[in-house]
């Protein structure tokens, strides 16, 4: 929508955005610098049909660039900034959406994982969902602020990454897409391997550090995995048998207490 289809009102407020560098943004965020709350609501509706802004909820929306707007076209801006802004404090971007920032994910998802202790309405955006995922407090440690496309977002780190992965395979793939992508940020990245052995205990999740154990050890091959990890892991143990996925049938690995689908590789 080319700019002279803007009203008075409209081109001050969109202007305003500009000036104070707001990609996304609510009502208040005007209002706290002086504009008058009706004139302002009534601006933004009127943008919002024109395509200028985009609506995401109720009071939140994603400014366009000028050039898309000199364009007629609209702009999706990253679902990970609108993320972040609707997790508010406590939060982060995990499981497969970190494993996406971290670049080791070969197709991308339109799902972006908000990890958070708050329970939140999962939402859409274009062609996106933000899931939002319960944490318990105990488990809401792990992450780190990365800067992206000039803003800076909250992401889990990598140890906490692979924790939460194998935590919760589901929200990273499933089981097998998990340890791949667990294989290939292990190859990839650096990891402090006392950190994420920290992690997987401060989880107080017994079956993870079954999980873990075995798809470090089945690592070994393609990354090598400091000897004394897998023993520290090894030692946590206990005589309780888990299924690596629910319900799924297949071999008894008994180092770790674990049982593994017929045929699926570790990494690969």
């Amino acid at each position: 929508m080319a700019m002279e289809k803007m009203g008075k009102h409209e081109q001050q407020i969109y202007f305003f955005l500009e000036k104070l560098g707001l990609k996304i943004f609510n009502i208040d965020d005007l209002v706290r610098h002086g504009l008058n709350r009706r004139v302002v609501h009534d601006a933004l509706s009127s943008l919002a049909k024109k395509g200028i802004i985009t609506r995401i909820r109720k009071g939140l929306y994603v400014k366009a660039s000028p050039k898309l707007v000199y364009d007629r076209l609209q702009q999706f801006e990253s679902p990970f900034l609108v993320a972040s802004k609707i997790g508010g404090d406590d939060h982060y971007i995990g499981y497969l959406s970190a494993m996406q920032l971290y670049g080791v994910v070969e197709q991308v998802p339109f799902i972006v994982y908000v990890a958070t202790p708050k329970r939140k309405r999962n939402l859409r955006y274009g062609n996106y969902e933000i899931r939002f995922i319960h944490l318990s407090q105990k488990k809401f440690f792990g992450y780190e602020r990365r800067e992206l496309a000039g803003d800076y977002i909250s992401v889990s780190d990598k140890e906490k990454t692979i924790v939460d992965c194998l935590d919760h395979p589901e929200y990273c793939g499933g089981v097998e897409e998990a340890t791949r992508l667990v294989g290939e940020l292990i190859r990839k990245e650096k990891i402090d391997w006392d950190r994420l052995t920290d992690y997987a205990f401060r989880m107080k999740e017994q079956v993870l550090i079954h999980r873990l154990g075995y798809v470090l050890e089945s690592l070994q091959d393609i990354h090598p995995v400091p000897k004394r990890v897998i023993n520290m892991l090894e030692r946590e143990v206990k005589p309780n048998v888990y299924y690596f996925s629910k319900g799924e049938k297949g071999k008894f690995i008994k180092k770790w207490q674990l049982i593994v689908k017929e045929g699926m590789e570790v990494g690969v």
